[in-house]
């Protein structure tokens, strides 16, 4: 495994373990590892800028019932107010230098994800479809950060979720079009669906959603008043903010929440290698 910059892991963090009936091996721990050095790196620069973060997802359930990891799971996932991730973004360049990479992939090579990654490049963390591309831009492992906006009133959103997928649709398009993108190239629709995401934002509303990923899904449309304070919870041998109203969160997103139950991990798809960097990959 990498050198971890940021964290000193405990003497057994390492060895594999049973927890909820899942068999936690060393390599799953390693992949954490990496995560955990990132997460130290995200927060240290939170705290020097005064920005609010909360967990989210699956880490906020992992936060929330396992105090750590859900066994069978491999990301972490954060979000933030819109202000906040704008301020990141401005000083995550300068902030997070080599080994560790501060993407915005929407910028980088023409996607339209609308979020941020923070990676490790000494490590791997890579779509399988994206080896396949041999896409030349940093795949080490990553979490991963996401702005909240500020939805309009009920009787606006059919047109509001009308002009974003027609923006997210031109953007795909425009990605299938250009299959092959060179360094420098920019996805012109990802500024114009980032500037109606953010239409909103000098209003008070009462429901925030994560607009730059996902479009009117249930799961990524929240309440306000469920942010307003944050909680700082154990996870793992750290510490990590969740939001004052995670129940009514963990139920929007998953339902009955509290019995643990196994799934597959969202990124199923991605092959993981906390010992070599993606270059060799690729």
């Amino acid at each position: 495994m990498v050198e971890l910059k940021s964290i000193d892991l405990p003497e057994d963090f390492l060895r594999e373990e049973t927890r909820d009936g899942f068999f936690v091996d060393e390599r799953r721990k390693q992949v954490w590892s990496v995560e955990l050095d990132l997460f130290s790196m995200f927060v240290s620069v939170c705290d020097k800028y005064n920005l609010k973060y909360f967990a989210d997802a699956g880490t906020l359930l992992g936060a929330v019932r396992h105090k750590g990891f859900i066994p069978w799971d491999d990301d972490m996932d954060f979000v933030m107010f819109r202000d906040d991730y704008d301020r990141l973004c401005d000083v995550g360049e300068e902030e997070f230098t080599y080994p560790y990479c501060f993407q915005r992939e929407d910028a980088e090579f023409g996607s339209i994800r609308g979020h941020i990654q923070i990676r490790n490049s000494c490590t791997t963390g890579i779509l399988f479809e994206d080896i396949e591309k041999k896409r030349k831009v940093n795949q080490g492992i990553f979490i991963d950060i996401f702005p909240m906006d500020n939805l309009p009133c009920a009787s606006e959103r059919k047109d509001y979720w009308r002009e974003l997928y027609a923006l997210r649709d031109m953007g795909k398009k425009y990605i299938d079009e250009n299959s092959i993108i060179d360094d420098g190239q920019f996805n012109q629709y990802c500024l114009d669906y980032e500037n109606c995401v953010k239409r909103y934002a000098e209003k008070k509303t009462s429901k925030i959603a994560l607009l730059s990923y996902e479009v009117n899904r249930k799961v990524g449309n929240r309440f306000a008043r469920d942010y307003e304070n944050s909680i700082e919870v154990p996870f793992e041998f750290m510490k990590m903010n969740i939001p004052a109203g995670y129940r009514n969160i963990l139920r929007i997103i998953y339902g009955s929440w509290s019995k643990p139950k196994m799934v597959s991990s969202d990124h199923r798809g991605v092959l993981f290698d906390p010992d070599k960097s993606y270059d060799e990959y690729l």
